[in-house]
């Protein structure tokens, strides 16, 4: 009898403050930075900058680059976020599939959105829903955080912090029972 164990699964919370924090693992699409303002916990967080020419963006934590391995079961995921005055728009979480023919992420916006008023969010709220099972599948590059398009014409700040990423473990041994050479 030959007995396996094993604990492939993200677990990984992007709080912009680890030493680790580079922009291989967060990645930023559009206009944006880390910077103190957007900080939920800690000191920094992420900025994601609307102006008249980026009217969507997002920030993602690159599952490639956080040396772990998924296991294709359920990921809740959650982001906490606050925004200046004046910008309005929909927030979301997403999922990115990287296409390196194209050297491009396709974004997939997943769980419910929150449309946000003109009015300043001071308070960090957050956004949380899951990725069911099947949806990240071994042999892809995947990233995992929040997107936001713009409604209007407003220019502004929006500010995301915590991105957590928790894959349920799996609880099932494969059926296979004999090993072949």
């Amino acid at each position: 009898a030959l007995g396996m164990t094993s604990n492939a699964q993200y677990t990984y919370t992007g709080d912009f403050e680890d030493p680790g924090y580079n922009t291989t693992t967060y990645k930023q699409f559009g206009n944006g930075t880390r910077t103190a303002t957007a900080a939920c916990n800690g000191t920094n967080g992420g900025q994601l900058a609307i102006s008249s020419s980026v009217t969507q963006t997002g920030y993602m934590i690159d599952l490639n680059t956080i040396g772990q391995t998924g296991n294709g079961q359920k990921i809740d995921v959650s982001v906490g976020y606050k925004k200046a005055a004046n910008i309005t728009g929909t927030l979301s979480l997403a999922y990115f599939v990287f296409n390196a023919a194209t050297n491009q992420w396709t974004v997939n916006t997943f769980g419910p959105s929150v449309v946000l008023s003109s009015t300043a969010l001071t308070t960090c709220a957050t956004l949380n829903a899951a990725i069911p099972s099947g949806v990240i599948q071994p042999g892809q590059i995947y990233g995992i955080g929040a997107w936001f398009v713009r409604s209007g014409t407003t220019t502004g700040n929006i500010y995301v912090d915590d991105i957590s990423i928790n894959q349920e473990t799996v609880t099932t041994t494969p059926g296979c029972t004999t090993i072949l050479n």
